[in-house]
C-alpha cells in the first residue's frame, strides 16, 4: 500500500511533528509514504501540479491533507470537488473539518480557557498582550474568540483587567516586531502577560525579552504560548502552553485512511484532546530550574542536535557558494553528489517537466538520479517519459517499502520540476533550502544559453552606444569646461567692476559726505556722518563680493590662505563658526583648474549653509590621503533631505560639473546624528 502526505513545506515543527507521526506509523504497517510539499501552489484541476498525487502518477491509494497548513489555498474544497482533482482516491484531513471528507480536529476548547483562567486567577495578570495568528486560520480564530470571551468576562467584575490584540502570522519575528512596535507606540502600558497564539510566536516574544534585557518593566512579563514543540520545553525559562496531540494526530491519521481504503466505515469528524502545561513562563515552578541536573539530559540532546544542526548549515552554505558559480548541468550534478554524500542521502532524484506535460499526462526529464547510494544519471538523462513510468520504473525489483519526500523545484511562480528523496526528518528544512538553490541554479543554466546568444547582440550595440555616450560625454565636459571659463571671465570682470568703479566710487561718495559734515549744523552733521558709515559699511561689503567673485590669491598666496580667508570671512558675515584645517604635505602642488574649482565647490558649499542648513558650526577640511587631495564641508544643521538630493537645483550641479572638470568624486549626504557633509576627493 502507498499512500501521500500533502503539506506546505517541513520547515517548522508544527508540520514536522505531524509527519513523524504519519511517518512512522507508516513504517509499522509497511505503507510506502510520499509527502508532497504543496507550498504556495493552489489546488486547481485544470492545473497539471495539483494532479500529481494521484493514482496515475505515483499509484497513491489515499491521501492525508494537512489542511491547517495549506487553508490559503485549499479554499472551500469539498470531497466533490477532490474526486475531480484526483479521482476517487479516499482523503483525510487534518486539522480543518473539510466537507465529505473525514476530517481529523484537535479540541482545543477547554485547554485555552484553562490557560487563560490560569494567569486571571492564579497568577492575577491584569495587562494582558494577545498576540494572534492569521484572521482566516480556523484554529486561530477559535483561540481568539476564547481569550475575548474569558477576559471580557472577568473585565465586567474587575474594570482593572485590559488587554490589546495584535495580529501576527504564526512565526518568530512576526511577534518580534509586534513587541517591538507595540513599546514604542504604548511606552505606558504595562504588560503583565503575554499570550500568543502558537509557540513560535512566544519564542519571539522571548527574543525580544532578551534584547531588551535592561528594561526593567519588561522582564517581569508572563509569556504563553500554544501546540507544545520541543523547543518551548527547552526555552529558559520552559513557555507554559497548550499541548496539542501532533504526533498522535498523524498515527491516527494513517489508522483512519487505512480504513477507508479497506472499505470501512469511518466518522467524518474524529477529535483528540489538548491539554495544558503548565512551566515556568508564566511564573509557576520558578524553582524547578534551580535544581541540580535538571536540564542536564535535555541540554546534552540538544547540543548534540545543535552540533549537527551547525555542521549542515556550514555544508548547506558551502554547497549554495558552490552552486552559485556552477555554469554546466554536468557541474551542477557533480556538486549535487558531492553534497548528498556529506548529508548521507541514498536517493536523490531530480526531474524536470517537459513543456509538453498536460493534466492528463505529466512528461518529465531526468537530470540527477541516485537510487540506494547509486548514481544513474547516464542511464536516464536525455529520455523523456512520464512521471508514472519512471516511478514505477525506478522502483521495480525493490521489496522492501520507500517513503519519498516530494518538492516541486520553481523560480518565482514557474514550476520546472520536481525532486524526490529520502532523509531523517531532521534534514527536512536543510534538504527545502539546498533544493531552492538547486532550483534557482537549473534556471540559471536554463537561460545561460539564450543570454549567450543576445549577449552577442547587446554586446555589439553597447559597444555602438558606449562610443557614442564617451563622446557625447567628452563634448559634454567641453562645453562645460568652456561654460566655467566663460563664468570665470565674467566673475573676474565683475570683480574689477566692482573693485575700480563702483568701490571708488562708494569711496568718494563717503569722503564727501564727511567734509560736508563738517560744515553743516549739528544735526546735519550727524545725519551725513550716519550717511558716510553707511556708504562706508556698503563700500566694505561690495570689495567683499569683489573678492568672492575672484578669488586672486589663488594664484599668489595660494590655496590655504585663500581657503583661510575665506572660512574666517564667512564666519564674519553669518555669524556662524568655521573651523579650517589645511593637511596637504607641502610637496604636493595643485594647478590652477584644480585650486579654482576645489575652491569654488567649498564656496558653494559655505553659501548653501548660510541659506539652508540653520547651522551653529562649520568643519572645513583639507587633507592629503596618499595620492588623493580630500576635501570635506560638514555642517551641524538641519541636514540635506533626499528629495533634495534628487532634484538638483543649480548650486548642487554647479558642484558636480566642477568636480568633474577635476576629474574628482562628489559626495553630498545627511551624517548621522545631525547635519550635512559634502565631500570631493581627486587624484592628485
Amino acid at each position: 500500500m502507498r499512500i501521500g502526505i500533502v503539506t506546505n513545506i517541513l520547515d517548522e515543527e508544527y508540520q514536522n511533528s505531524l509527519y513523524r507521526g504519519i511517518s512512522n506509523r507508516s513504517k509499522e504497517l509497511g505503507i510506502e509514504l510520499i509527502c508532497f510539499q504543496q507550498e504556495n501552489f493552489a489546488f486547481n484541476e485544470k492545473s497539471f501540479i495539483s494532479k500529481i498525487p494521484d493514482e496515475k502518477c505515483f499509484g497513491i491509494e489515499g491521501i492525508i491533507l494537512l489542511s491547517t497548513v495549506i487553508c490559503d489555498h485549499l479554499g472551500e474544497k469539498s470531497r466533490t470537488e477532490f474526486n475531480q482533482i484526483w479521482g476517487h482516491v479516499p482523503v483525510v484531513s487534518i486539522g480543518q473539518q473539510l466537507k465529505g471528507v473525514p476530517s481529523l480536529l484537535i479540541k482545543a476548547e477547554d485547554s485555552m480557557k484553562k490557560l487563560v483562567e490560569h494567569l486571571l486567577n492564579v497568577h492575577s495578570y491584569k495587562n494582558f498582550l494577545y498576540i494572534s495568528g492569521p484572521a482566516n486560520h480556523n484554529d486561530n480564530a477559535l483561540r481568539e474568540k476564547i481569550f475575548l470571551e474569558i477576559l471580557n468576562n472577568y473585565k465586567n467584575k474587575n474594570s482593572k483587567i485590559n488587554y490589546v490584540i495584535k495580529r501576527g502570522d504564526f512565526t518568530e519575528y512576526s511577534s518580534l516586531k509586534i513587541m517591538t512596535d507595540f513599546k514604542n507606540e504604548n511606552p505606558d502600558f504595562k504588560i503583565d502577560a503575554v499570550v500568543c497564539a502558537n509557540d513560535n510566536m512566544a519564542i519571539g516574544v522571548y527574543k525580544y525579552l532578551k534584547m531588551n534585557k535592561n528594561d526593567r518593566s519588561y522582564q517581569e512579563i508572563a509569556v504563553t504560548g500554544f501546540d507544545d514543540i520541543p523547543q518551548s520545553e527547552l526555552e529558559f525559562p520552559s513557555i507554559t502552553t497548550v499541548h496539542q496531540p501532533l504526533e498522535e494526530m498523524g498515527i491516527k491519521s494513517v489508522d483512519l485512511l487505512k480504513d477507508l481504503i479497506n472499505g470501512k466505515k469511518v466518522d467524518e469528524t474524529n477529535y483528540l484532546y489538548s491539554n495544558l502545561i503548565l512551566r515556568e513562563s508564566c511564573g509557576c515552578n520558578k524553582h524547578k530550574a534551580e535544581e541540580k541536573n535538571y536540564y542536564y539530559s535535555e541540554v546534552k540532546k540538544l547540543m548534540y542536535e545543535y552540533l549537527h544542526s551547525e555542521l549542515r548549515l556550514r555544508n548547506l552554505s558551502r554547497m549554495g557558494q558552490e552552486l552559485n558559480v556552477v555554469n554546466t548541468f554536468d557541474c551542477l550534478n557533480y556538486y549535487i553528489g558531492r553534497y548528498l554524500e556529506e548529508m548521507e542521502i541514498q536517493t536523490f532524484i531530480i526531474l524536470l517537466f517537459s513543456s509538453k506535460s498536460t493534466k492528463n499526462n505529466i512528461y518529465v526529464k531526468p537530470l540527477f538520479i541516485k537510487k540506494d547510494g547509486v548514481i544513474l544519471n547516464e542511464k536516464y538523462q536525455k529520455k523523456r517519459v512520464l512521471l508514472g513510468d519512471f516511478f514505477k520504473e525506478i522502483n521495480s525489483g525493490n521489496p522492501k517499502s520507500d517513503s519519498y519526500t516530494f518538492k516541486y523545484i520553481s523560480s518565482g511562480d514557474e514550476i520546472m520540476g520536481c525532486a524526490l528523496y529520502q532523509s531523517k526528518e531532521q534534514i527536512n528544512p536543510s534538504m527545502c533550502s539546498i533544493i531552492v538553490d538547486i532550483a534557482q541554479t537549473i534556471k540559471r543554466l536554463q537561460s545561460f544559453g539564450e543570454k549567450i546568444k543576445r549577449s552577442e547582440y547587446l554586446e555589439k550595440e553597447v559597444s555602438k552606444r558606449t562610443k557614442e555616450l564617451i563622446e557625447a560625454n567628452n563634448k559634454r565636459i567641453e562645453v562645460e569646461a568652456e561654460v566655467l571659463k566663460i563664468s570665470e571671465l565674467e566673475r573676474q570682470r565683475f570683480s574689477i567692476d566692482l573693485h575700480d568703479d563702483i568701490c571708488q566710487r562708494l569711496a568718494g561718495i563717503s569722503m564727501l559726505c564727511r567734509s560736508y559734515a563738517s560744515t553743516h549744523t549739528d544735526g546735519e552733521k550727524e545725519e551725513m556722518a550716519e550717511i558716510a558709515t553707511l556708504i562706508s559699511e556698503t563700500l566694505q561689503c561690495t570689495r567683499q563680493y569683489a573678492h568672492n567673485s575672484y578669488p586672486v590669491e589663488l594664484d599668489t598666496l595660494g590655496m590655504n590662505h585663500s581657503l583661510s580667508n575665506l572660512c574666517n570671512s564667512f564666519s564674519v558675515q553669518f555669524n556662524i563658526k568655521c573651523y579650517y584645517k589645511w593637511s596637504v604635505q607641502n610637496t604636493i602642488e595643485l594647478n590652477s583648474i584644480q585650486k579654482l574649482n576645489s575652491f569654488r565647490i567649498i564656496q558653494e558649499a559655505l553659501h548653501n549653509i548660510s541659506k539652508h542648513a540653520k547651522a551653529s558650526c562649520v568643519y572645513v577640511s583639507v587633507s592629503s590621503v596618499k595620492d588623493y587631495i580630500i576635501i570635506t564641508v560638514v555642517d551641524n544643521g538641519c541636514g540635506i533631505s533626499d528629495l533634495v538630493k534628487i532634484k538638483k537645483g543649480l548650486g548642487l550641479n554647479s558642484m558636480q560639473y566642477r568636480a568633474d572638470q577635476i576629474g574628482a568624486e562628489f559626495k553630498i549626504y545627511r551624517n548621522n546624528l545631525s547635519g550635512t557633509c559634502v565631500e570631493i576627493k581627486f587624484l592628485i
